[in-house]
């Protein structure tokens, strides 16, 4: 950003310009882009008779990024409707229980899902419909504990 865009507004604010300009240069001497250190991707004990679906799907996985906020990803089959899929280890857990909806395929379907996080860890999900084939954990996120 250029020093004329601010001009335009230093009559308005001139602590905002300031900290507008401060700004500006330190996203240009750091190239524009900060780097976050992810946790690496933890590979879960599927329970239950739950298993991943297999490729090309992704694997059943979760990490914590910088900020703290936990990810899950991953398609899983074959384990029965309201039982656990898999238990986050300590420090991967919600500070309360939590319920997350999310898609999956069954006998009759593309039907309605949920995961349940409570906070021992446990990741549980049941589904509107019956015979389930799987459900997809993709995009659920939260902030760990």
């Amino acid at each position: 950003m250029s020093t004329m865009f601010f001009r335009q507004y230093e009559s308005a604010d001139d602590t905002f310009i300031q900290w507008a300009r401060q700004l500006n240069h330190f996203m240009n001497n750091i190239g524009g882009y900060i780097t976050l250190d992810n946790k690496p991707w933890i590979t879960p004990t599927l329970l239950n008779s739950w298993a991943n679906l297999g490729s090309p799907w992704s694997t059943c996985q979760y990490f914590k990024d910088a900020t703290g906020v936990v990810h899950l990803k991953g398609m899983v089959s074959g384990g029965a409707d309201s039982t656990i899929v898999f238990q986050l280890s300590s420090g991967y857990r919600p500070s309360e229980s939590m319920y997350v909806s999310t898609l999956g395929v069954g006998s009759s379907g593309v039907m309605f899902c949920w995961a349940t996080i409570d906070t021992s860890g446990n990741v549980t999900v049941a589904a509107s419909g019956t015979g389930i084939s799987w459900i997809g954990l993709d995009n659920i996120s939260f902030k760990a504990a």
